[in-house]
């Protein structure tokens, strides 16, 4: 009779009904995991408590779980909301090109081989090669580096990267769901259900706090032939669910905080492996400066250049170079309003600049290592190369076969809020913050200094840069 009153209690019917999922979790894990899990004792604990008579208390323990079950399920559907927020691949609508008409039409009905049209401060909606046009591209959902990168006809661009300037057309090779972003967007989607190592321990803590449950509620129950009190016992041991879930519901609101703060984390794994590193490194490019560098001096070297020559030959040999200097140096002539000659090839010298072939000349455009290769006479503008440096500015050299033409300052701001943020880690846990740069021993100094770091590098090729990420990593370090 107390076991129907209770079962069919208004607290008994919402009990039994809310637990439906907890019930067929347990039982699942019982046939197919041949496990005994937490949901296996919180079902028992359930229907313990309406055999009692103790529907509330039935009711009570199946609220705690659902509660925690719908928060968790909230904060991982919000870290996907901002994940796909983040990583939104295209426009609403995109411009198909017929027969050298743009036709407005909806991203979905695009396929492989169709061209579209993509302008400035547009994303590109499919992964493919310009056929025609060039324009300066925002690929740091893709590389990470915010500098846009000009992109002309025979190169690839990526679905989700925005053009900043210019108008290109682009042949489809991927659309949809087959994109690159789209595919990195799915990685981190299902990473959001690969467990981190801190939430297997939770699991296996919580088995642990179920199986003890379960010998303790026994042992109570033969020592005291109470059902009442052996029921008290389960009642107490029956809350492990707030380990198992605390560890799972902490990483996805932290993948979700970030992903709103435009970083991207690809799992909990990679959070919980982030919190155990004790040293930092900290490129300057870029990282610790801000992404858009500015050309701030230009000195002719030569009667026969000015300031705008300089600026065109330097602009001209890093037309296809990456690095954020060379975005500042394009960036300067653009806003000047003049072109820069066209050279017919190029070579990338990482770590020190550019070398172009303009008519039958070498324009060689880069740092005093790369001077010094071509031995490229600047002793005797030593004074106004510290001049520069001495103001903060990176020093660019542009030379015409062995003649010095001119030198650049381009200027190193600090990102806003580096020094509070560089503080903040340090009081999270790390214990030495260093700084990393292939610029001048000055500037990494200066900026070393200004900015308490306990340690610099300067002068680095990318190369040396790894190596000494990985002789800190042989020395036991995180």
């Amino acid at each position: 009779q107390t076991i129907k009153q209770s079962m069919f209690s208004l607290p008994g019917i919402i009990a039994m009904l809310a637990g439906i999922p907890v019930f067929e979790k347990a039982t699942k894990d019982l046939i197919e995991k041949r496990e005994i899990t937490l949901h296996q004792f919180l079902a028992a604990s359930t229907i313990l408590g309406l055999a009692l008579g103790e529907a509330l208390t039935s009711l009570e323990i199946i609220w705690v779980m659902r509660c925690s079950m719908l928060v968790q399920d909230y904060i991982t559907e919000r870290s996907r909301k901002e994940i796909r927020k983040l990583l939104e691949i295209s426009e609403k609508q995109v411009f198909l090109v017929v027969d050298g008409v743009e036709v407005e039409i909806d991203p979905e009905r695009l396929k492989k081989g169709d061209v579209i049209s993509a302008h400035s401060l547009e994303k590109i909606a499919v992964d493919g090669e310009i056929v025609s046009g060039k324009a300066f591209i925002d690929e740091s959902y893709i590389t990470g580096r915010a500098v846009p990168v000009l992109k002309k006809t025979g190169d690839k661009v990526f679905a989700g990267t925005i053009v900043k300037d210019g108008k290109i057309h682009i042949k489809a090779e991927k659309v949809g769901k087959d994109t690159y972003l789209s595919r990195m967007l799915q990685m981190i989607e299902d990473s959001l259900e690969v467990k981190a190592p801190i939430q297997t321990k939770a699991d296996e803590l919580a088995s642990k706090l179920t199986k003890l449950g379960g010998t303790f509620t026994l042992t109570t129950l033969l020592l005291t032939q109470s059902l009442y009190r052996a029921l008290s016992v389960m009642l107490v041991m029956s809350c492990p669910c707030a380990t198992i879930l605390a560890a799972s519901t902490a990483i996805s609101a932290a993948i979700s905080n970030a992903a709103r703060k435009n970083i991207l984390i690809k799992g909990g794994i990679y959070l919980e492996e982030l919190g155990k590193c004790d040293v930092i490194y900290f490129d300057k490019t870029g990282t610790i400066t801000i992404d858009e560098p500015q050309v701030k001096t230009v000195i002719p070297c030569v009667k026969d250049i000015s300031k705008e020559g300089v600026l065109s030959l330097a602009a001209m040999a890093e037309a296809h170079s990456q690095h954020p200097l060379a975005y500042a140096i394009q960036n300067s002539i653009d806003n000047k309003g003049f072109n820069a000659p066209a050279h017919t090839n190029y070579e990338i010298k990482k770590g020190e600049g550019v070398i172009a072939r303009l008519n039958q000349s070498k324009i060689i455009v880069g740092n005093e290592k790369l001077m010094s290769r071509y031995k490229i006479g600047i002793k005797p503008w030593e004074k106004q190369t510290k001049m520069l440096l001495g103001q903060g500015e990176t020093v660019i050299f542009v030379a015409k076969d062995k003649k010095l033409l001119g030198i650049m300052g381009i200027s190193n701001t600090v990102r806003p809020g580096t020094k509070e943020t560089l503080a903040a880690l340090r009081r999270d846990g790390f214990s030495e913050i260093n700084l990393i740069t292939g610029d001048h021993e000055l500037i990494g100094g200066r900026i070393s200094n200004e900015l308490n770091f306990d340690g610099y590098y300067a002068s680095l090729l990318p190369d040396e840069k790894a190596n000494i990420i990985k002789k800190i990593q042989d020395k036991k370090k995180k």
